[in-house]
């Protein structure tokens, strides 16, 4: 009898549902595949995670192999190595393949990492308003979301003391139904620093824009300021600038890099195409 049994999968940079017989092993040799497995502490059958233009991801229990010929991706992936952020994937090994075997030979790295979320589970990719503000982040060239401020949260709670206690905000003329000029007005009442006004003006923009209601009152405001949507921001810029601190511009962001955890958190999940500084030596041959 056939399987009915489906699995979601990026293919190609687009969702996919794929069947059991697609859900196969890595083109490699069963060779090469036990060398990977005993080099990267890989346990158990594999199975088709999904593909991007240059490599591809298979599950081995709860660790990723993934197989790429992208160059800065494994050199971004060998700086972060070891180290943990909530937003980020964590990578345990990264290394070369050895050259003997002849299997796609343009794909020369392997990237270990912890699974993230159900690769199973529609739900674990970012929910709608989620990937609307992951491809805001993407478009945007505001360098702020590689440096962002270590607690978002606190500028939420001093905008909205600063709209209940400064009345004069809502006194400043707008026009064209422009009200960025009172947002500003916010900014700098509320005692934010460049760096955490830019942050703040930054999400205010993705999930807000600059007309409508929102400053025509404190009321207005604070409800303005009670959206779900400021916390993607915060944890997309968060691992971005995780990232840079540890010298990997990532500037490929999008949705399908992204998944989201039971709880809501958000983790980049592929550094691909990323610029790094300083470089970084891939010498751990596999063997």
């Amino acid at each position: 009898m056939e399987s009915t049994n489906k699995y979601n999968r990026v293919v190609l940079n687009e969702i996919q549902e794929l069947n059991e017989v697609e859900v196969k092993k890595p083109p490699l040799s069963e060779e090469e595949i036990e060398i990977i497995k005993r080099w990267g502490g890989l346990e158990g059958e594999s199975m088709f995670l999904g593909s991007g233009t240059m490599g591809s991801a298979y599950l081995f229990g709860d660790k990723v192999c993934k197989i790429t010929s992208d160059d800065a991706e494994a050199m971004a992936a060998a700086k972060i190595a070891g180290m943990s952020h909530p937003n980020v994937y964590k990578i345990r090994k990264v290394g070369q393949r050895q050259r003997q075997f002849t299997e796609m030979p343009n794909q020369r790295y392997v990237i270990i990492y912890d699974l993230v979320g159900d690769p199973d589970a529609k739900l674990s990719y970012p929910p709608k308003e989620a990937q609307d503000i992951i491809q805001s982040l993407h478009n945007t060239a505001e360098s702020i979301k590689y440096n962002w401020t270590n607690n978002f949260p606190a500028l939420l709670e001093k905008a909205a003391q600063t709209a209940q206690n400064e009345p004069s905000i809502f006194d400043i003329q707008i026009k064209g139904g422009n009200y960025l000029p009172r947002l500003e007005e916010l900014v700098r009442l509320s005692g934010m620093n460049s760096s955490e006004g830019k942050a703040f003006m930054l999400a205010w923009m993705f999930v807000n824009g600059y007309y409508g209601d929102c400053m025509d009152n404190a009321e207005n405001v604070l409800r303005c300021l009670d959206d779900k949507r400021y916390d993607y921001v915060d944890q997309v810029c968060k691992g971005l600038t995780f990232l840079s601190q540890n010298g990997i511009m990532f500037k490929d962001l999008k949705t399908t890099n992204v998944l989201s955890l039971d709880d809501g958190t958000l983790v980049i999940i592929d550094i691909g195409k990323s610029v790094v500084r300083g470089g970084s030596a891939i010498f751990d041959q596999i063997k």
